[in-house]
């Protein structure tokens, strides 16, 4: 049975690593591909910051102030036949440095 498109949300495994650098794991769940977007804290805007068709990537973040850790949240969205699918992921905490 096909999941409804109300019940398909990303489920992310997040860590960070020298260099700024974000890794993702998890499942694709079949779909074509994921968004994954960056908040800073004490900003609201999410921001692109890696497109990926499958896992698991690694993206870099560009800290604010360079070399200086930055603080922020990643979460995730599916993308199928090039349109959002499903529900965003639940938001991950990291500090990158």
């Amino acid at each position: 049975e096909e999941l409804g498109e109300s019940d398909v949300a990303p489920s992310l495994k997040v860590s960070t690593s020298s260099g700024y650098t974000v890794a993702v794991a998890g499942s694709m769940q079949g779909m074509d591909a994921i968004r994954i977007e960056y908040q800073r804290n004490g900003t609201s805007s999410w921001n692109i910051a890696a497109f990926m068709t499958k896992l698991p990537g690694e993206f870099t973040v560009t800290p604010q102030t360079p070399g200086e850790p930055e603080n922020g949240r990643v979460r995730a969205i599916f993308i199928k036949k090039n349109q959002e699918f499903g529900q965003f992921s639940p938001e991950y905490p990291i500090t990158v440095s």
